[in-house]
């Protein structure tokens, strides 16, 4: 199943069916496909939203599209800053850290180094290349 965005492109209505009354409205894809939205008769969700409004559909394995009820749609989510207490790093932590980050910048440097090897690659494009690299490495690796 796969969450997506789409934008209401004509408002909910009712119509009569072979299955009864139901509630449809259209929405658009963001790779540009417009499908319609079918819910039960009267549906309140459907019908309070509004053309133009972003909505989250889940799509599933057959294609079929459903509105995901409790995605919040044009909520600004506000949290009250927390203050962070600065705490103490144990000296062996520290270390396992540097560790890391050093492990991490040679890998990045072989992806760099090899990405600039890439025959025909244009020069502003070996970083991004060596980052798509490094990402599909620790993706592959689980590192």
């Amino acid at each position: 199943m796969q969450l997506l965005t789409a934008t209401l492109t004509k408002p909910a209505r009712q119509v009569t069916t072979k299955y009864g009354d139901r509630t449809v409205a259209d929405v658009r894809l963001a790779d540009g496909t417009e499908t319609a939205l079918w819910r039960p008769a009267n549906d309140q969700v459907l019908s309070s939203l509004t053309m133009g409004q972003a909505v989250t559909v889940a799509k599933d394995s057959k294609g079929k599209i459903n509105l995901v009820d409790n995605a919040p749609t044009n909520a600004v989510v506000t949290t009250s800053p927390v203050p962070i207490e600065p705490t103490e790093i144990n000296p062996d932590t520290k270390r396992a850290i540097a560790v890391y980050v050093e492990e991490q910048a040679k890998l990045f440097g072989f992806c760099l180094s090899q990405a600039s090897t890439i025959q025909g690659i244009q020069p502003e494009d070996v970083r991004a290349t060596a980052t798509t690299l490094y990402l599909q490495a620790i993706k592959h690796f689980n590192l």
